[in-house]
């Protein structure tokens, strides 16, 4: 999941680190809905992570 932030949002490893627990969980919730949505598409692939 972070390397994903990162790749993709450009979000560092160190604001991960600074994040409380709760941040966290939220963060985590985000990327998950991200990743289930994502995969509804037709188009999507699994192994490329992008359409």
């Amino acid at each position: 999941m972070m390397y994903y932030y990162w790749s993709r949002k450009g979000v560092r490893p160190s604001v991960f680190y600074n994040m409380s627990h709760g941040e966290k969980i939220v963060v985590r919730a985000f990327y998950e809905y991200e990743i289930k949505e994502r995969s509804k598409r037709k188009s999507y692939c699994p192994l490329l992570g992008e359409e």
